[in-house]
């Protein structure tokens, strides 16, 4: 599930009792965001932090 304003506390314990992953979307840099995801053998490069499109925070359900 994701929001671009937070998650009421009923939220969070439904989607951790159901195994639902929450995500937070938001223009200001979050704590432990989610700034990207690679797919890739070999090595990695760093993509440069784009700041026109939104950051984001992601829980799965054995971390809520």
């Amino acid at each position: 599930m994701i929001t671009t304003v937070g998650f009421q506390d009923g939220t969070v314990k439904t989607a951790k009792g159901r195994g639902i992953a929450l995500a937070l979307l938001t223009r200001e840099h979050q704590e432990g965001e989610l700034a990207y995801v690679v797919n890739k053998i070999g090595p990695v490069t760093i993509p440069p932090l784009n700041k026109g499109f939104w950051q984001g925070k992601f829980w799965p359900p054995w971390l809520l």
